[in-house]
């Protein structure tokens, strides 16, 4: 179901490119990797909040879900890892990375 909304979400000319794939997961990290562009003033931004974040009269819960928050808006502006040895790798450390 998730593949056939990707595939009619996107123009007739990258349809044709992700019509051949039938995971989600695959397609979305083509799409991703073809069209993701990172946003260095958003990075230094949320990097320069999580560097000057002080917990305060914060709970330790509330200062860790400010925090976890700004994490994981980074996470969406770096860009996902690939293993370009010539041998595929065999200890998963790319997707350790992760």
């Amino acid at each position: 179901m998730v593949v056939s909304w990707l595939t009619h979400s996107v123009s007739p000319s990258i349809r044709q490119s992700i019509l051949w794939m039938d995971k989600s997961e695959e397609i979305w990290k083509d799409l991703k990797s073809r069209f993701f562009q990172g946003n260095l003033l958003c990075i230094s931004e949320l990097q320069l909040e999580a560097s000057s974040l002080k917990q305060g009269n914060l709970f330790v819960t509330d200062y860790f879900i400010k925090i976890h928050f700004i994490w994981d808006q980074l996470d969406n502006f770096r860009p996902d890892l690939v293993c370009s040895c010539p041998i595929k790798c065999v200890y998963g450390l790319v997707s350790s990375f992760h």
